[in-house]
């Protein structure tokens, strides 16, 4: 597993966005309503432009954090039509309530987080691949979290530890914080209704149970593969369906385009046999995509069988 290592133009933009992202939300809290509005629009832009080196890099996970002298909201929307969008909008404290500019429409990126306020924010990133690379994930939160005790044969604690997150703990649920939200692995760390409980359910071509699997929060339940457990963890249900049916289109369209690229080796002399599978899952994957709650572990298996040919073919398609 590799550690987040960043080079040094990565870390400046980093460091060079979060300290203009500061002043602007600072900046806003001195103005009236109006300034309110228009510089709080120019921070949701901001965050924006701030993860863009996250998405960037070989890295299999990367991290960084938004401070602000002060207390703000942002309040993430998201909108699944075709390749869709999230929405991004940041409100700052102004009497009882909070002041808000202009939504930010964020076409490139699967923002995951849930309506919270504080004054750090913690940026999270990790691919997502199914069966080849569809996006990075951004998650997006100001909440501490515990880890209970991760099974030994995933790579969840070298994961979050090499990274260093200051907000997230791993261990034994009585070295937890007081404030912190408790994630659960199965049935062990006497977890219960009030906590997050992760759930592995893959039986077969698995490395440990928990690459698929789903998720039970406040009530709700919500399914996943891969990268997707972190969404799931750190997200709202409403923003994590929509993200992930936002996802699968993406997937099931580049799909297509591979098919297209089978015939042009083809042509070429390369031969490759994927045309068929290629053009069956994306038709599947789209489909689901579709569906009110799409739900991507219901094609691990077809998408695994896609990844296994491929690993064979002698020309590869991506």
């Amino acid at each position: 597993m590799k550690r987040a290592d960043f080079d040094f133009s990565v870390m400046f933009a980093l460091i060079v966005g979060a300290a203009i992202l500061a002043l602007a939300i600072y900046g806003a809290i001195k103005l009236g309503e109006l300034g309110q509005y228009r510089q709080t629009t120019e921070t949701a832009v901001e965050i924006t432009i701030l993860t863009d080196p996250l998405q960037a890099g070989p890295a299999e996970a990367s991290y960084s954090k938004i401070s602000s002298p002060t207390e703000f909201l942002i309040e993430n929307g998201c909108n699944a039509v075709g390749f869709g969008r999230n929405e991004i909008r940041v409100l700052n404290p102004s009497k009882n309530s909070f002041v808000g500019g202009e939504k930010i429409s964020v076409y490139d990126k699967y923002i995951f987080s849930a309506s919270e306020r504080g004054k750090e924010f913690y940026v999270l990133s990790m691919p997502f691949e199914f069966p080849y690379k569809v996006a990075d994930l951004l998650f997006l939160t100001s909440k501490k979290y515990c880890f209970i005790e991760p099974p030994r044969d995933t790579d969840i604690e070298q994961r979050l530890l090499g990274l260093g997150m200051k907000n997230v703990q791993v261990g034994k649920r009585e070295n937890c914080s007081s404030d912190a939200v408790k994630v659960c692995f199965g049935v062990t760390g006497g977890c219960g209704t009030k906590d997050i409980i992760v759930s592995g359910t893959c039986l077969q071509n698995c490395e440990n149970a928990y690459e698929e699997g789903h998720v039970d929060k406040n009530g709700t339940r919500v399914y996943y593969v891969g990268n997707l457990m972190y969404a799931a963890i750190f997200s709202d249900k409403n923003i994590y369906d929509c993200n992930v049916k936002r996802l699968l289109y993406r997937d099931g369209r580049i799909a297509q385009v591979y098919s297209g690229k089978t015939e042009l080796m083809n042509a070429r002399g390369c031969n490759t046999r994927l045309k068929q599978d290629l053009d069956i899952f994306s038709s599947r994957v789209l489909e689901e995509s579709k569906k009110i709650e799409a739900r991507p572990d219901l094609l691990t298996n077809m998408e695994k069988q896609l990844k296994e040919k491929q690993d064979n073919e002698l020309c590869k398609i991506w």
